[in-house]
């Protein structure tokens, strides 16, 4: 904004995502030879999955011109430009879940098969969000397409497979 006060381009910056949570964890059934029916049915799985949340990452507002300098210009209150990255984007949260079996083949030969759900719960994770304010008054006449979303994340997704190991 201005290359003699460093100032005025102070604020978060693109990257300052200020919470990120990811879990994963896996469980196996006993895998050794089953002796009824039940631990033939339930022997040999392992289940696993992960959880990612993310707090809202920063939005940059710019008014859609360009300073003198050539870089996006940010909307003004009272004279002064809104600080760089003020606007917040939004939260991500997933869940992915895998099941996975093996069959003995014979001799040291397995088939696995397995299933993947990505997004399980299907949520609508925003990944961006259109930054341009516009020239209107700030922060109250925004342009009409200001915040619209822009790309989402991938819906639920399955994914089955199979693998022969020897």
């Amino acid at each position: 904004i201005d290359p003699f006060d460093l100032s005025k381009d102070l604020g978060r910056s693109d990257g300052d995502q200020r919470h990120q949570l990811v879990v994963t964890g896996a469980v196996r059934t006993p895998a050794g030879p089953a002796t009824t029916a039940w631990a033939s049915l339930t022997h040999g799985f392992e289940f696993s999955s992960t959880l990612q949340a993310y707090s809202a990452p920063p939005l940059n507002v710019v008014t859609g011109t360009t300073t003198v300098q050539g870089t996006a210009a940010r909307p003004m209150v009272d004279g002064r430009f809104i600080d760089r990255n003020a606007g917040a984007g939004d939260p991500f949260v997933s869940v992915s879940v895998r099941v996975q079996r093996a069959f003995r083949l014979g001799g040291h030969a397995r088939l696995e098969g397995l299933v993947e759900v990505f997004n399980l719960f299907n949520r609508t994770n925003v990944l961006a969000r259109n930054a341009t304010f516009g020239t209107g008054t700030y922060p109250t006449a925004p342009s009409a397409s200001f915040r619209q979303i822009t790309a989402v994340g991938d819906p639920r997704t399955v994914q089955v497979g199979v693998r022969v190991r020897f």
